[in-house]
């Protein structure tokens, strides 16, 4: 409608204008054939990223977007610390709590981390040393994890001393 009204004046336009027409019939002409790819885009992506690999390529660079990828990150963050708290407060072994945090963060490329550092902590290593290795961790995590580490190791040893005096 627009660009009938601008030919009819028989000026020349501007470059931007004619090119806003020209996408303007564009899209009008194949707006069906926009909105099926769009459609046929959203069903790929959401297939993708149910697979291991899009789930992997998502989740790595979910954390790293510019704005979001703090709050996202932050979440899982959130989520590690917290149920990694409540389940060591529950008494259970830390393999199995490492287990089960890796599970419960929400993002492939922390639960690969978490899982490694279970590994490592299998293998002898600190709690915080196995963190320190991935980046995913900020310094913040593994220093309070540090510094958890040493109450940690004061309560096995108050508590391992009662049991052992009464078995002489």
């Amino acid at each position: 409608m627009f660009g009938e009204i601008f030919t009819s004046f028989n000026a020349t336009l501007p470059a931007p204008t004619l090119y806003l027409i020209k996408i303007s019939y564009f899209v009008k002409k194949y707006l069906i054939l926009f909105l099926l790819g769009g459609g046929g885009a959203v069903y790929g992506w959401l297939y993708f990223i149910k697979t291991p690999a899009g789930r992997l390529f998502w989740d790595s660079r979910r954390i790293k977007l510019p704005v979001f990828g703090s709050l996202a990150h932050k979440i899982c963050l959130a989520r590690f610390a917290r149920t990694l708290a409540s389940l060591i407060r529950s008494g259970v072994p830390i393999l199995e709590v490492l287990q089960i945090v890796s599970q419960t963060v929400g993002n492939v490329v922390m639960e690969k981390a978490v899982k490694t550092c279970a590994g490592d902590i299998e293998r002898g290593e600190s709690i915080s040393a196995a963190l320190a290795k991935h980046p995913v961790f900020p310094s913040m995590i593994v220093r309070m994890v540090t510094a958890a580490n040493k109450p940690a190791r004061l309560t096995t040893c108050s508590s391992a001393s009662p049991t052992s005096w009464t078995k002489k």
